[in-house]
């Protein structure tokens, strides 16, 4: 697992997160997890997030790609170009769609992941409309849905990000302005429990 100075191979990376995981010997986890924390800090996380979701071979390098692009968009979205956000934007809500069965805390982290970059993306007006009319009416979107939902005004207020305080003065004001769109989604999902049930486990 030698680290070289440029991209390393998705492969690779699998191998390394399945010892992570799976490893018997601790100096091997500890090898592996020192590997994946240097990743992680590089400007290849993002690509190898993102490739890793989209084939999403399994749940270990699936979670490991998460929490990376949640990490990334966290403490390095300064890395990306803006002409890159709407892409990256684009690339999280399908792979949440995608992986909506996969694990509940899968979803939680690219549920984050979307909230922060919602944040950051100045540029991203009416995010709360523009989910709630997207994935409102499909009930096997809903329980990912709210879970955007729920974790958005909770990172308004998050430290680790880096966003001025007009920025999360803007984003308090969004978030009340559309307050009585997810109290009207809240109503729609209490409509229909037992389906909402099926999906939420």
């Amino acid at each position: 697992m030698e680290r070289g100075p440029g991209r390393p191979s998705l492969q690779l990376v699998q191998q390394a997160v399945q010892a992570l995981y799976h490893d018997p010997d601790p100096s091997g986890k500890e090898r592996a997890s020192c590997w994946l924390g240097e990743l992680q800090r590089s400007v290849h996380a993002w690509e190898i997030s993102d490739q890793l979701l989209q084939i999403h071979q399994d749940v270990e390098s699936c979670y490991f790609a998460a929490q990376t692009m949640k990490m990334k968009i966290q403490t390095s979205f300064y890395e990306l170009p803006t002409d890159s956000h709407a892409s990256l934007r684009d690339s999280l809500l399908s792979h949440i769609q995608n992986l909506k069965d996969l694990s509940p805390v899968i979803v939680t982290q690219l549920a984050l992941a979307i909230a922060d970059l919602a944040l950051q993306m100045a540029s991203w007006k009416g995010c709360v409309q523009t989910l709630v009319e997207k994935y409102s009416n499909d009930v096997t979107s809903l329980p990912f849905l709210l879970e955007i939902l729920t974790v958005l005004p909770e990172e308004v207020h998050s430290r680790s990000l880096r966003i001025g305080a007009n920025r999360r003065t803007e984003i308090i004001e969004d978030l009340a302005y559309y307050s009585s769109t997810v109290v009207s989604l809240l109503c729609h999902c209490s409509c229909r429990p037992a389906q909402l049930h099926l999906f939420l486990g």
